[in-house]
Parts: C-alpha cells; structure tokens; sequence
C-alpha cells in the first residue's frame, strides 16, 4: 500500500473525527480542566481509525468497532448524563453510515440502469 494512499485516509479520518468532536462539544459541552483528554484522546482515535480502515476489509465490523471506540472516547472525555453521550455517538455513526450506504447502493442499481 503506499504511503500517500495512508496519509490519504489520515487526512479523512482527521477530518471526520473533528466534525465528531466538535459536535459533541457543541451537544455535551466539556470542562476546560478536562480538555486534555480531548486533545489526547482525538489523535488516538485518528490512529485507530486509520488502522482499522488499513487492516480490516469488512466494512460492518470496522464501524461495529468504530462505535464502540466512539463511546469509549465520548464517556472518558465528556461529561455528561450517558443517554446524552449515546445520543452524540449514534447521531455521528449515521451520519458517517448515510454516505458509505450511498456509495454501495450507487454501485449496486447503477449499473442496471444504464
């Protein structure tokens, strides 16, 4: 695999994890004495995601995994009531859902209807 395809996918997941923290700021909000974990927290959750994107070819597995990850980081970095913080995490796994869907279904009836 080569090295840009990786910086590539973390150039995405950077991305994608900060639109997903700054909607659980904006939704939960954080104590700024509590902000290190943020900070320490977000660029694991970049690496992981990329390892997970690089390693695993099933795409179900990776965001079963993925939200598991989501809620971990969402409980050790934010406080707030657990609903809330399952909340945050399922809003942000559909939103991430909606376009790989979208993607599959353009490959799978797009073909047929030409």
């Amino acid at each position: 695999m080569s090295i840009l395809w990786i910086v590539w996918e973390m150039f995405v997941n950077f991305a994608e994890a900060g639109m997903f923290c700054y909607l659980l700021t904006k939704i939960l909000g954080y104590k700024k004495d509590k902000a290190i974990r943020l900070y320490l927290g977000f660029p694991l959750l970049v690496i992981f995601t990329t390892i997970l994107n690089i390693t695993v070819s099933n795409t179900n597995f990776v965001i079963f995994i993925l939200l598991v990850a989501n809620i971990i980081f969402t409980t050790v970095c934010f406080e707030s009531n657990y609903s809330s913080r399952f909340f945050g995490d399922a809003v942000n796994q559909l939103l991430q859902l909606f376009p790989i869907q979208l993607y599959f279904m353009q490959h799978q009836y797009l073909p047929h209807m030409i």
